[in-house]
């Protein structure tokens, strides 16, 4: 929340008027507490307790627009994509691999360099539930594991390289994740910060 409150404290502060357009930060709601064990159930992955904590004050977030707008996803919209509930609402799958190609209408990339298995083991270790846009082709994905730990994959479409494909074989292995939810979330924020505006902070790609 004090990274949140950071970042509509500099909104303040900038002279841009096409900054200030339209709303920077939208929440969804909370989320009940029968959504989040639903959520939990089916999905196979257990939520930790500051993202379940979050979830249920304040449901999902968008932060910001265009370039650097961020979103974490509600209950609600990972449950419905789970059990494809509402798949003309919420058409996109969840799974790492699965999220990737959703998002960008395939890659035929990844296609190559992952078995079905393998592209179906990334989908269950990994849930992506949020996205940072930093600009056309490059987001980050803020992903859950199977241990509840929380990590981002720094990703650009258009340009797939080893270095892509290595952290991505480097996941069938082992978990990158090492943040609690909350820890996380505030350094997806500081990355909407640096988009907004870059003299206020350096935060690490």
């Amino acid at each position: 929340m004090a990274a949140l409150d950071r970042y509509a404290g500099l909104l303040q502060t900038l002279d841009d008027p096409a900054r200030q357009m339209g709303p920077q930060i939208v929440w969804t709601g909370p989320d009940d507490l029968a959504t989040v064990e639903a959520l939990e159930r089916a999905s196979g992955f257990p939520l930790p307790g500051d993202l379940t904590a979050f979830y249920l004050a304040h449901g999902g977030i968008d932060v910001g627009q265009g370039w650097g707008a961020l979103s974490l996803f509600s209950a609600e919209r990972l449950l419905a994509n789970t059990t494809q509930a509402s798949p003309e609402r919420y058409p996109l799958r969840h799974g790492l691999l699965d999220f990737i190609h959703g998002v960008w209408e395939g890659r035929p990339e990844l296609d190559e360099a992952f078995s079905a298995e393998q592209t179906a083991q990334l989908n269950r270790a990994y849930l992506v539930i949020g996205m940072t846009a930093l600009d056309d082709d490059t987001h980050r994905y803020l992903f859950l594991d199977r241990a509840g730990r929380c990590g981002a994959l720094w990703f650009n479409q258009d340009c797939i390289d080893d270095e892509h494909l290595e952290t991505l074989h480097q996941m069938l292995q082992t978990s990158p994740a090492r943040s609690d939810f909350c820890t996380a979330l505030a350094a997806e924020v500081q990355v909407a910060i640096e988009r907004l505006h870059p003299r206020h902070v350096t935060v690490r790609a």
